[in-house]
């Protein structure tokens, strides 16, 4: 099934009689957006399927199409990305077998004091600025490499996401001038909402095709899942 066609396919099934929440946003004195409140419904399906957009790596005319949904903030999604992913990149994506979409998946969009995953937010719209800058994936593995460092500050870790945009080549000014503000919290939120939509219980969550990996953890799984896929070629 075209990926495209997953989208639609399971965003209306899911969608079907309901509507999506739009988001205000909260933000800390500097003018960056830190946490998202829930407002009213504003639309349908297809609004919501056009304004989601997850991150690709890999070849766009890969055959079998992969995305997970993720938050930074989350052990599994770590263990994912130390564990899952590296096999993923060198033998399937690099490879042109499969092209892979990240989404995000903020757990905690509030931002509640005390909550581990407060900074989920931030932290997506953090790798949205620097992936302005060509270098996503690099800070998407270093975010994860150091999430014990920034994830339970109890105060917005704007310093140490600055500091790893550098480490992994990027620009700061451009970085802080990125992050000083709203950019990308729309289509993070919709990513969300998305996943919602989708009904997922948990990150990460990988769809291979519109098929769910499970266990969430198995690379053989995943390898299992893409070989038959490729196999329906």
């Amino acid at each position: 099934m075209p990926s495209r066609s997953f989208y639609v396919f399971l965003g209306l099934l899911a969608l079907a009689g309901a509507g999506w929440l739009a988001y205000s946003v909260t933000r800390a004195p500097s003018g960056a957006t830190v946490s998202a409140m829930p407002l009213e419904d504003l639309g349908d399906a297809q609004a919501l399927l056009d304004a989601a957009q997850g991150v690709d790596g890999g070849s766009p005319d890969a055959p079998v199409h992969v995305m997970v949904f993720s938050d930074f903030t989350c052990p599994s999604c770590k263990h994912f990305n130390e564990v899952v992913e590296p096999r993923l990149q060198s033998e399937l994506i690099a490879t042109g077998k499969v092209r892979y979409t990240y989404h995000d998946y903020p757990l905690d969009p509030l931002a509640r004091e005390g909550n581990s995953h407060r900074h989920g937010l931030l932290a997506a719209r953090a790798a949205r600025c620097v992936a302005e800058q060509g270098r996503f994936w690099e800070f998407h593995d270093l975010l994860f490499e150091r999430q014990q460092q920034w994830s339970f500050d109890r105060r917005p870790p704007f310093e140490r996401l600055e500091q790893y945009a550098a480490e992994v080549g990027a620009q700061v000014e451009p970085f802080r001038a990125c992050l000083d503000g709203d950019a990308h919290t729309q289509v993070i939120m919709a990513n969300r909402m998305l996943g919602d939509s989708l009904h997922i219980t948990g990150t990460p969550t990988t769809y291979v095709e519109g098929r769910v990996l499970d266990p969430w953890d198995s690379y053989d799984a995943l390898v299992a899942l893409v070989e038959e896929a490729l196999a329906r070629r």
